[in-house]
C-alpha cells in the first residue's frame, strides 16, 4: 500500500544569533506519491527565502536570510512558511539585532538527555551561569544512547528552544551527536545562542551523528529529575 505524501522542513528551526545572515532549510517528501510546493512566504518582513536548488515540484534547498537593517537591539522571532499539496510546513527563525548583553548569561539553563527512539527526556538538570560557561553533570547509570539538548524557558511556557530563545545540542544544534553512555567520560563544551556562552559538562559515552531539532517539552519541574 503506498503511502500518501508527507511534507518534511529540516531544520524546524533556525537561529541567526547576532551574527548570521543566511541558513539553508531543506524541503523534501518523507512520504510517498507525489508532492508539490504551492507557495513559500515569511510572517516578518526582514525575513526572505530564496531557492538555491530544487526540482520541478518545488522540492529542495531553500535560502534563508535575515535583514537586521534599521531594526532596534532585541531578540526577534518568526516564522517561513511552505504551503505544499500535503499542507504546510512551517519553519521558526530567531535572531538578535545588537551584541549579546553582558558576557552571555542567562538566569537558568535547562540541560535534556533525551531518548531517540521515543523523543521524551530521559534526564534533566539546570546549570547556573559563571562568566559565560554554565557547567552541568549527567548520571553514568543512565546506560544508553541519548542526545544532550540545553537551552532557556524565558517565557516559562515548559519548552525550550523557542523562537528566539537560547538553544543548543551536543556537539551543535545544526549537527548533532547521538551520545552512548556507558562508562564516565568528559564531553566538550558546545555553544548554547542566542544569548549564553559555552556549556560543559561529564557524563559517559561514545557518539555518532544523528538529527534532532525543534523546541522540546520540560518534565514536571516540580517533580523533580
Amino acid at each position: 500500500q503506498t503511502l500518501p505524501p508527507l511534507a518534511q522542513a529540516l531544520p524546524a528551526a533556525l537561529d541567526f544569533g547576532s551574527t548570521l545572515n543566511t541558513q539553508n532549510v531543506v524541503l523534501s517528501n518523507a512520504g510517498q506519491g507525489t508532492l508539490s510546493l504551492t507557495s513559500r512566504s515569511a510572517t516578518q518582513p526582514w525575513i526572505t527565502i530564496s531557492p538555491v536548488s530544487v526540482n520541478a515540484q518545488g522540492l529542495g534547498t531553500y535560502s534563508v536570510s535575515v535583514n537586521r537593517n534599521g531594526l532596534t537591539s532585541a531578540n526577534y522571532s518568526g516564522r517561513v512558511d511552505f504551503n505544499t499539496s500535503a499542507g504546510i510546513q512551517s519553519v521558526t527563525v530567531a535572531m538578535r539585532v545588537g551584541a549579546p548583553q553582558g558576557n552571555g548569561d542567562v538566569s537558568t539553563l535547562y540541560v535534556l538527555l533525551i531518548d531517540p527512539l521515543t523523543g521524551q527526556v530521559a534526564y534533566w538538570t539546570t546549570s547556573q551561569a559563571s562568566a559565560g560557561n554554565y557547567p552541568y553533570s549527567l548520571p553514568a547509570v543512565l546506560q544508553g544512547n541519548y542526545y544532550v539538548v540545553a537551552g532557556t524557558d524565558m517565557d516559562n511556557d515548559g519548552f525550550i528552544c523557542d523562537a528566539g530563545e537560547a538553544c543548543g545540542a551536543q556537539f551543535t544544534l545544526t549537527d548533532p551527536a547521538l551520545i552512548r553512555i556507558t562508562a564516565p567520560l568528559t564531553l566538550g563544551a558546545f555553544p548554547v545562542t542566542p544569548d549564553v556562552g559555552t556549556l560543559s559538562g561529564a557524563t559517559s559515552g561514545s557518539s555518532s551523528v544523528n538529527g534532532i531539532s525543534g523546541k522540546h517539552r520540560l518534565p514536571d519541574r516540580n517533580g523533580g529529575k
